[in-house]
């Protein structure tokens, strides 16, 4: 285990038991980031409540390639297969709960961290490392819309991710280059043409490292990266000709880069990512970055960087850099659409802590070093890495106090079905989800999946053909368009005749 020269005010004897020490606070907190709460946290009714629809329904209905909503092939969210199989397999290792539904999006955020911490740590040692680890453990990514939910996002930054690190590797080992190309492939399945993205990135490395591959090497990786897609194209095909692919150019290409109306978000400003990443304070840890490439950059000589970490710092820009680059010209613009971007901004922060701790006197660009005669060149250096390693242990800690306060604050579901005491005690009832004049209502999706997920059997009809079921396992779920008070509920069970059973969230469960 090697330290460089900052890192020297740590006695030789206790540096191994520290670095063992800080993996260990920022191992549990990634954990704890991770799946602390996660089987109770509030279902959104965005893509999570869509996509564990079309997980479940796959399971029940029996077809695990075309997704469907209601059992019908869903039209509205045309992503492919990878972006369902992920709570699919959670409902079929956990059961069908919300632990389940989210488990493996919340364990794509370990292995993605794992796998960089290991990969930092072989390139540029444990001090790198562990920055790296403490920015994914608190990165900006890990609770909406990503590796909390049963979203497709958290499968794609994991493709991604396999992507950057194959791209890397295949620097030494060109070959390796398919393997980073069969991610990207495996990357479109989770989210379609957001694979523009690992697409820009590896056009650019490819470019810049051109001598390292031959013909049969990229002509290999373009194969290996269109596999995964053809194969799944075939099948798709198979079940529904070309309506599916149609409609996903049509929404998730041209409704998202240049027609806004085909989308459900209007056209946002050029700057609307610096905006956004500057109002969630998200801004801190790229400043962070930012300052850092800047002032070395400014100051010292590009040669004077290690040889090896040339390539993973020119990696780590571009993958911080092509997210936001891509989608501020998309005319949609929604914010985690470049959570991506923080993913490699963790590996540059490593690499650029590990580059600033090499930084030597000896290194200062010439033009520049006879501004050091009063303060010596050493003592500048020396404050400049002090200056960065505590930035980012700075930041990282207050992230994880951040991080702490968003669990134990979280929303936590309250639906009146699965708020219930014993789990499953719902399990086969025949439900009718009406509004307050007793007519048929489904709400919204995330209403669907609570049934779902109860066990029990959404059926139309309303009121009435309540009345006339007679079955003894029937129910009535009563919606409200607002938070439901006990008031509420026994007011409209009296004028509906019904009997109260209980209230949570927006409804109110009755019988006769």
């Amino acid at each position: 285990m090697h330290f460089p020269n900052l890192l020297h005010v740590i006695p030789e004897k206790w540096r191994k038991t520290a670095a063992w020490a800080a993996l260990a606070l920022l191992a549990a907190a990634l954990l704890f980031n991770a799946f602390a709460g996660l089987g109770a946290a509030e279902i959104r009714n965005w893509d999570e409540a869509r996509h564990a629809i079309s997980a479940w329904e796959m399971l029940n209905g029996g077809n695990l390639l075309v997704n469907t909503f209601r059992f019908e092939p869903d039209y509205w969210n045309v992503k492919p297969v990878l972006a369902f199989w992920p709570s699919a397999a959670g409902f079929k290792l956990f059961g069908f709960n919300l632990f389940g539904m989210r488990f493996f999006q919340a364990l794509a955020l370990v292995l993605i961290a794992g796998i960089s911490f290991e990969a930092v740590r072989r390139a540029a040692g444990w001090a790198a490392a562990l920055v790296t680890l403490g920015f994914l453990t608190v990165n900006p990514a890990v609770f909406s819309h990503s590796f909390r939910n049963a979203d497709a996002d958290a499968a794609y930054m994991l493709f991604f991710m396999l992507f950057f690190w194959g791209l890397w590797w295949s620097w030494k080992r060109p070959w390796l280059l398919a393997a980073a190309a069969f991610a990207g492939g495996c990357a479109f399945l989770c989210k379609s043409f957001h694979v523009a993205v690992p697409g820009l990135i590896a056009l650019v490395w490819v470019i810049v490292w051109f001598k390292r591959y031959n013909w049969k090497v990229l002509a290999a990786s373009v194969a290996a990266g269109l596999l995964p897609i053809l194969a799944w194209g075939a099948a798709r095909y198979g079940a529904d000709g070309t309506k599916f692919f149609e409609t996903m150019v049509q929404l998730d290409l041209l409704g998202r880069v240049a027609d806004t109306s085909a989308a459900e978000h209007g056209a946002s400003p050029w700057y609307y990512y610096l905006r956004r990443m500057g109002r969630d304070l998200t801004l801190v840890p790229a400043v962070i970055v930012l300052l850092a490439g800047g002032v070395y950059a400014l100051f010292f000589r590009w040669k004077a960087i290690r040889e090896e970490l040339r390539p993973l710092a020119l990696l780590g820009w571009l993958g911080f850099l092509a997210p936001i680059a891509v989608y501020s010209i998309a005319r949609v613009k929604l914010p985690w659409y470049i959570y991506p971007a923080f993913l490699p901004m963790a590996v540059l922060a490593g690499v650029l802590v590990r580059i600033w701790l090499e930084a030597s006197p000896e290194a200062v660009r010439p033009q520049l070093a006879g501004r050091f005669r009063r303060v010596s060149a050493g003592a500048v250096v020396a404050a400049l890495q002090a200056a960065l390693v505590l930035a980012a242990t700075v930041w990282i800690v207050a992230g994880e106090g951040k991080s702490i306060r968003r669990i134990v604050k979280l929303d936590r579901q309250r639906d009146v079905l699965l708020s219930a005491e014993q789990p499953g005690s719902f399990r086969g009832k025949r439900v009718y989800p009406v509004g307050p004049d007793g007519a048929f209502r489904l709400a919204d999706a995330t209403q669907l999946l609570t049934f779902y997920l109860a066990g029990a059997e959404p059926l139309a009809g309303g009121l009435e053909k309540f009345r006339q079921d007679a079955s003894p396992e029937k129910l009535l779920v009563c919606v409200c368009p607002g938070e439901v008070s006990r008031d509420w509920a026994e007011e409209t069970g009296r004028r509906l005749g019904l009997r109260l059973i209980r209230f949570a969230g927006e409804s109110a469960l009755y019988g006769l």
